[in-house]
C-alpha cells in the first residue's frame, strides 16, 4: 500500500498547491469526493495486510487473510494511482512527476498477480487455511490439496517444506 499511499500524498499536495478560479483545487467538493475514497482505499489495504500479519505472529493460520490482502492491495493501489492521475490532470501523464511512474507500477503489481486470479485464489471464500485438522493443506477451488503457489506463498510468508 505503499505505492497507494505516495500517489495519494501527490494527490494531495497538488490539489492543495493547483489554484483555479482563484482557489486550490482541494476546496471543491467533488474533488474532497475522489480524495476521500483514494484515503478510504488505503486504509482499508493498510488493516487487511496488518490483520494477515497479526494472525501469522500468532501462529494462527492466515493463508485466506494474505491472499485477501494481496487482491485488495494491488487492485487499491491500480484504483489510486488512476485516481492520481485524474487529480493531476494533464501533469499526471508527464515522467515529470511520480504518479505517472506509480500507475505503471500499479499496472504491474496487477500482472504479477495474474496467475493467483486465473486459478481460483483470488476467491478465499473457496478453500480453507492448513490446520491440524487439515494435514493436507488448503483447499483449492479445483478440489485438488496442497499448498499455494509460490506468488502466494510469498506474499503470505510461509516457508515452502
Amino acid at each position: 500500500m505503499g505505492l497507494a499511499r505516495a500517489a495519494l500524498d501527490a494527490a494531495v499536495g497538488h490539489a492543495r498547491e493547483r489554484r483555479q478560479f482563484g482557489r486550490p483545487i482541494a476546496d471543491f467538493q467533488g474533488l474532497r469526493f475522489l480524495l476521500a475514497d483514494m484515503a478510504t482505499q488505503v486504509e482499508a489495504g493498510r488493516a487487511l495486510y496488518l490483520e494477515a500479519a497479526r494472525l501469522r505472529d500468532e501462529g494462527r493460520p492466515f493463508g485466506r487473510c494474505a491472499a485477501m490482502a494481496k487482491l485488495f492491495c494491488t487492485d487499491a493501489a491500480m484504483r489510486v494511482t488512476t485516481d492520481a492521475v485524474q487529480v493531476l490532470g494533464g501533469y499526471g501523464y508527464t515522467a515529470d512527476f511520480p504518479v505517472e511512474r506509480f500507475l505503471r507500477e500499479a499496472k504491474m503489481l496487477q500482472i504479477v498477480e495474474g496467475p493467483i486470479r486465473s486459478s481460483g485464489w483470488s476467491s478465499p471464500v473457496t478453500w480453507s487455511d492448513q490446520s491440524p485438522a487439515d494435514p493436507d493443506g488448503p483447499v483449492h477451488p479445483d478440489g485438488s490439496r496442497g499448498e499455494p503457489g509460490p506468488l502466494l506463498v510469498a506474499v503470505a510468508g510461509r516457508a515452502r517444506p
